[in-house]
């Protein structure tokens, strides 16, 4: 009876390992799973029904979308765009927080110049950061509270007129 309860034992723990998601397992050295091979990026959380974009209600030339990636906890926030070598316009990276708070960047590992949108609860950008340089770890913020930050290529903001109190609209966006 009791090599019975055993056997059992063990073939429960080798069901139990073989359901755990690959995500969930940890890299040799007990830290956090390496990260995915690397290729074409989408959505880190992709709305079922389409794509996640952030409309921008400018003065210049009215509503400009752009097709956002999502950065939603804190490991997604620490990645942002790093190691990517090429941003199209009219893609970028929504940054979503909790909370309204005074957020600061740095560009130590990205590689590519970006323009940060920094907006508030409201949904009106409170402040820009235009070509923050690559390869720095200079920090980089507007001094005024924000919830989110929109991330796009290095001069898209000044040619599409993005600038303090335009207004922003969040399409396709979980929780938004």
């Amino acid at each position: 009876m009791r090599s019975n309860l055993r056997v059992l034992f063990v073939a429960t723990l080798l069901v139990a390992a073989c359901r755990t998601p690959p995500s969930a397992a940890a890299s040799p050295d007990g830290g956090t799973p390496p990260p995915a091979a690397a290729g074409p990026r989408r959505a880190l959380s992709a709305h079922p029904e389409g794509p996640s974009v952030v409309v921008f209600l400018t003065k210049k030339h009215g509503e400009v979308p752009v097709e956002v990636e999502l950065a939603l906890t804190e490991a997604q926030h620490a990645k942002g765009l790093m190691f990517r070598k090429h941003l199209d316009a009219g893609h970028g990276m929504l940054f979503v927080f909790k909370d309204d708070d005074d957020r600061t960047f740095w560009m130590k590992n990205t590689l590519i110049p970006l323009d940060m949108i920094f907006v508030d609860n409201d949904r009106k950008v409170v402040g820009v950061v235009r070509e923050a340089a690559p390869l720095t770890t200079t920090a980089r913020d507007v001094g005024k509270p924000s919830r989110y930050v929109i991330e796009v290529p290095g001069g898209w903001a000044r040619e599409n007129g993005v600038e303090a109190g335009t207004k922003v609209r969040f399409e396709g966006v979980p929780g938004l």
